[in-house]
């Protein structure tokens, strides 16, 4: 999208009718016809591409983040619902496990 942007703006140095596009539809409030504008502009919107990805990464990493602090939390859950299912005698062992655990999700 860039480069076919600055593939147009090479003819149009040397004419002067030749219209200048944004790499973006924007409404701005000043005259992009004028080169020096114009590239000012571009280069304004330029990292804009990057700044979009990075955001839509950041948000699938929260998403993720928090399915799997869920499945850790449902995991715990049924340890804990299941706790004295089987002996008695390392019922102490099981409750340390679970705290550590619980402890390890929440930080």
């Amino acid at each position: 999208m860039f480069l076919c942007s600055l593939i147009l703006i090479l003819p149009a140095l040397h004419n002067s009718t030749e219209s200048l596009t944004l790499p973006y539809r924007i409404h701005s409030f000043f005259d992009t016809t004028n080169l020096r504008t114009y590239t000012l502009m571009y280069l304004y919107l330029f990292p804009m591409i990057y700044i979009a990805i990075c955001h839509m990464a950041a948000i699938c990493l929260v998403v993720v983040l928090v399915f799997h602090i869920c499945g850790e939390l449902a995991i715990l859950s049924y340890r804990i619902k299941h706790i004295g299912e089987n002996s008695q005698i390392m019922l102490v062992h099981r409750i340390r496990n679970i705290i550590q655990m619980h402890l390890k999700i929440i930080w």
